[in-house]
């Protein structure tokens, strides 16, 4: 198994798209890697929604896929690494000339099939893709795939973090809006590195649109890749590029609102990650909306928007509970600072309230369940998608604020003693 991709949480999400009707390929673009020995984590094409016909030509984009090892985007195998080596003498896979021996083609017309398709005639094509889906082939290339007068369209999502629920939510959701635009859609986990987004973004010739969600590049940086892409932010905002970012304001308002009513006079805050704009965003408006409401607010820093930070957040509070309510980072820091709370055979909410943000799935299967600030997942992934597709003449400065929701649930409650 890939080191890479040993993590559960990470096999998780991406079992979670394992049927799609749409492209997926899951870390660095530079390279496609997979947790199972047995299933391609790349699928070959996407098929025309509108038509049941099974042999109609994979529509979009022809993938590289293989069942493990690393893979270059481009179709160079990195021939160094143990497991490709190890795969080399015991796999053989199907290349352009049997490809073109199925399809009875020449070899020259398969290449020109994926790489040039504007080239080659639609019966033809259709013929070479069926060939190559019989055969299992797929393209070293993402080349765009115009059948008939048609171009459909591929787009890359690049998420911070794949094994949080909050990307899968996003992950999903865009997928579908791709779908509707019978388009493909290619999602590049950058790891919550600036230097495995900025590889995610390199050679892109043939990407329609790039959408950042929480991107660590620095402003600089984007605007340069963005002279060359067309590019949408989402839970980032920089100068003279489109946005979708949420509007924190409703969401704090409310859930600050009710622990007052609840008799809570202040609010430990557990931070997220230094170089995440949302971080600061959060921090500035929690920060109008307490003193608005008189409420105290004070910081407790945390290095990383997880559970395990949250677990290390707990101890750092304990040696000076001056507040008898927390809003996290994130849902993955609240829920991990409630278990550490729980080993300590502290109860939450009778000692502290605590409220998160994001509102992801797992928030009802907790004992108490979670309290969260909302982000409308859905609504981002169809206007992100919506300035891509349908406005190309819009204004590059265009900024939408999506409204957030405080989500009350059994994890906060009036304040009391400890058991």
């Amino acid at each position: 198994m890939n080191p890479d991709c040993s993590d559960s949480a990470v096999a998780k999400p991406i079992a979670q798209f394992a049927d799609a009707h749409i492209l997926l390929t899951v870390g660095r673009l530079s390279s496609f890697q997979t947790t199972d020995a047995h299933a391609p984590l790349a699928i070959g094409g996407l098929r025309d929604s509108q038509t049941a016909d099974t042999h109609a030509p994979p529509i979009p984009y022809i993938l590289q896929s293989f069942t493990r090892g690393t893979y270059n985007i481009h179709g160079k195998e990195n021939s160094h690494t143990p497991v490709v080596q190890e795969m080399s003498r015991h796999r053989t896979y199907p290349g352009i000339v049997d490809v073109a021996r199925e399809a009875g083609v020449s070899p020259s017309t398969v290449s020109r099939a994926f790489s040039r398709p504007g080239r080659v005639s639609e019966a033809t094509a259709q013929q070479i893709f069926d060939a190559a889906n019989r055969l299992g082939y797929r393209s070293g290339t993402i080349a765009p795939l115009t059948v008939g007068k048609t171009k459909h369209r591929l787009i890359l999502l690049a998420v911070s973090d794949i094994s949080n629920p909050a990307f899968a939510q996003l992950i999903r959701n865009t997928q579908r809006e791709c779908m509707r635009q019978n388009s493909g859609l290619l999602i590049a986990d950058t790891e919550e590195t600036k230097m495995n987004e900025r590889d995610s973004l390199h050679d892109l010739n043939n990407v329609d649109g790039v959408l950042l969600a929480s991107s660590r590049l620095s402003d600089t940086m984007i605007r340069k890749f963005a002279r060359h892409h067309k590019v949408v932010m989402i839970n980032r905002m920089v100068r003279g590029l489109p946005s979708v970012i949420p509007d924190y304001r409703p969401g704090f308002e409310s859930a600050v609102a009710r622990l007052i009513t609840l008799g809570h006079t202040g609010v430990t805050y557990l931070t997220g990650p230094q170089a995440s704009w949302a971080e600061g965003m959060r921090w500035r408006t929690l920060s109008d909306v307490c003193k608005e409401k008189n409420m105290s607010l004070k910081r407790l820093p945390c290095k990383e928007p997880t559970f395990e930070a949250g677990r290390k957040a707990f101890s750092q509070f304990m040696q000076q509970p001056d507040s008898t309510s927390i809003i996290a980072y994130n849902d993955l820091q609240a829920m991990g600072f409630i278990a550490a709370a729980q080993q300590q055979q502290i109860d939450v909410p009778q000692r502290f309230s605590i409220i998160g943000i994001d509102d992801i799935a797992d928030c009802t299967l907790l004992s108490p369940t979670l309290s969260s600030i909302r982000i409308d997942r859905r609504k981002e992934s169809k206007a992100a998608v919506a300035m891509l597709f349908d406005n190309d003449n819009a204004d590059a400065h265009t900024s939408l604020k999506v409204p957030t929701q405080f989500i009350e649930r059994n994890s906060v409650s009036i304040p009391g003693s400890d058991h």
